[in-house]
């Protein structure tokens, strides 16, 4: 047991302090005898303490010693290395899934299409083309879609951000793929080769319209009459005979237009009242690079 006392506070009759040790007001510790001496702070012992475990660097100080540890944080905050690369993560199963992108491995599978994927959440959005499943909602058209992202490239319509820009023509783009597939216009290539012709083309949606030449396949049908098409301009030419010559409709306030690009040009009317009307979705054009999903963002 350990206790402090004050000479100052002795009582009367104890010993007498000089001037010089009532000033000092020294602090004494006793000890009890039942106290091990080992229990008492020593030097060696703590220097061991603050001794790093992962360079040995010894610290006279728990101060510095911790400051020290600070050093090695980012290297300890993600311990697991991949041996092929040496990206770390923080997580086993991200290390796990890390390796697939160099082995290849695409362990799950579409129950619909046979479609595979290296992470299982990639399949879950994927399984929405099949379930129509459309989470994610735009506030201003109530539009649907299968991910946050495309909901995010949606909305640049209404916004009008166009912030991928070419740096040879100075055209924007939406979405950056958009811009990569452009940039082939400059450059010449046509890395999509179709296996039957060997036809070049700038981007798969080129090479998969392509290939029904050779398939005969027909995806787009009149939703009037039945008749399918292998073209999308086909059928919209079709459906001249059906709604007249104005094929493209605003869902929102049901004009109609016989060009594209006049509907996008109304599409902007209602952007710029976004807090009391709704823009338009358009009915799906056949539009040369851009994927299905973003048929609205190409202009």
């Amino acid at each position: 047991m350990v206790g402090y006392y004050n000479e100052a506070m002795l009582p009367v009759g104890g010993p007498v302090q000089t001037s010089e040790e009532s000033r000092l007001s020294v602090k004494r510790v006793v000890c009890s005898p039942d106290l091990p001496i080992s229990n008492f702070p020593n030097p060696q012992t703590d220097q061991q303490n603050n001794q790093c475990q992962l360079c040995n660097k010894l610290f006279t100080s728990k101060t510095a010693f911790q400051a020290h540890q600070r050093t090695h944080a980012k290297e300890t905050d993600d311990p697991y290395r991949c041996n092929i690369c040496s990206k770390t993560f923080a997580v086993p199963a991200r290390l796990t899934r890390h390796y697939r992108t160099h082995t290849g491995e695409k362990p799950f599978r579409c129950e619909f299409c046979n479609k595979s994927f290296s992470v299982k959440e990639n399949l879950s959005v994927h399984r929405r083309i099949h379930t129509k499943e459309r989470p994610y909602k735009c506030d201003v058209c109530s539009r649907a879609f299968e991910h946050s992202g495309k909901l995010h490239r949606h909305m640049r319509i209404h916004t009008g951000e166009r912030p991928h820009k070419c740096t040879i023509c100075s055209k924007t783009f939406i979405q950056s793929g958009q811009l990569v597939i452009h940039m082939r216009t400059h450059t010449g290539e046509k890395p999509y080769v179709c296996s039957v012709c060997q036809k070049g083309f700038t981007c798969s949606k080129q090479l998969k319209v392509h290939s029904r030449t050779h398939t005969g396949e027909k995806p787009y049908s009149c939703e009037i009459c039945g008749k399918s098409f292998g073209y999308n301009h086909v059928l919209k030419l079709h459906q001249v005979a059906h709604y007249g010559e104005k094929v493209y409709k605003c869902t929102i306030c049901n004009d109609t237009f016989n060009s594209k690009k006049s509907m996008e040009a109304h599409i902007k009317s209602h952007s710029e009242n976004i807090s009391t009307a709704s823009p338009t979705s358009l009915i799906p054009s056949d539009s040369s690079c851009s994927s299905s999903s973003d048929k609205e963002n190409k202009r």
